[in-house]
């Protein structure tokens, strides 16, 4: 799955593609490229999802390949990353990791 998304960066914003490379039952590898900027993110989003507690446990996100020395705007990659997939998430855009159980043995 591929998409576009601006992030806030000062007084101008950076254009920037995201793709989403592997999803397991317990973490999600999205690939950000854009003008002077390529990195690899790694979030723990299925597995939140998947333990379904009472409250809400924010997901953690790092930096799994490249480089990105601005902190503030790895915060907002990441935060605009989680809205997208959560927004198309609830329009069935994106599909969860399938849950169902098989028997291996």
């Amino acid at each position: 799955m591929k998409w576009q998304f601006n992030v806030p960066n000062g007084s101008a914003s950076i254009a920037l593609n995201a793709e989403l490379v592997c999803r397991t039952h317990q973490m999600e590898q999205i690939k950000i490229t854009g003008k002077n900027i390529s990195v690899t993110i790694l979030g723990n989003r299925p597995l939140i999802e998947g333990i379904q507690r009472p409250h809400h446990i924010p997901v953690n996100w790092r930096i799994f390949g490249g480089e990105l020395k601005d902190e503030k705007l790895f915060n907002s990659i990441a935060k605009s990353v989680e809205q997208y997939i959560v927004q198309n998430s609830a329009t069935k855009n994106v599909t969860m990791y399938n849950s169902e159980l098989r028997k291996t043995a």
